[in-house]
C-alpha cells in the first residue's frame, strides 16, 4: 500500500509538471524546459504502470470480498469508477484521435486531482479511530 501511495504522489507531481509546462516548449522553448517536460511525462507513465500493477494486487481480492457481502458502498463504487475512467482516459490520450486530446486531457486532469480524495473518502472509515465498545 505504501508503494501505491508513493506512485500516486509521483503521479500528482509529474502530472502537475506536465500540465504547467506548455507543450509548445518542446518546439520553441529552452532545451532544459523541454527536457523537464519530457522527463515528467516519462515519470508519469512509469508511475502509472507501476501503480496499476501494484493496485491490481489488492483490487481483485478487495472486489471479491465486497461481492461476497452483497452490499454496495457508494464511496467504493465511485472510487472504482473514477479510477477506471482515469486509467482509460490516460490510455486514450496516447491512442485516441488528436481532436479528442483536449477534452480527454481535461477529463484526465480533473479525475487525477480528485481521485486521491475519493480514495481517502473510501478508506476514511478505516482511518478514523474506533470507539471503545460501550463508550
Amino acid at each position: 500500500m505504501t508503494l501505491v501511495l508513493v506512485c500516486v504522489l509521483l503521479l500528482w507531481i509529474s502530472g502537475l509538471a506536465v500540465r504547467s509546462i506548455p507543450q509548445d516548449v518542446l518546439f520553441a522553448g529552452p532545451p532544459w524546459l523541454a527536457a523537464a517536460r519530457l522527463a515528467a511525462h516519462v515519470v508519469h507513465g512509469v508511475a502509472a504502470w507501476s501503480a496499476t500493477l501494484l493496485a491490481g494486487r489488492w483490487v481483485w481480492p478487495h472486489l471479491a470480498q465486497v461481492l461476497r457481502r452483497w452490499r454496495a458502498r457508494p464511496a467504493g463504487t465511485a472510487t472504482l469508477a473514477a479510477g477506471g475512467l482515469l486509467a482509460a482516459s490516460g490510455i486514450a490520450l496516447g491512442y485516441a484521435p488528436l481532436d479528442w486530446n483536449m477534452p480527454l486531457a481535461n477529463l484526465h486532469w480533473w479525475l487525477g486531482l480528485l481521485w486521491p480524495a475519493a480514495l481517502l473518502m473510501h478508506a476514511g472509515r478505516r482511518l478514523r479511530p474506533r470507539r471503545a465498545p460501550g463508550g
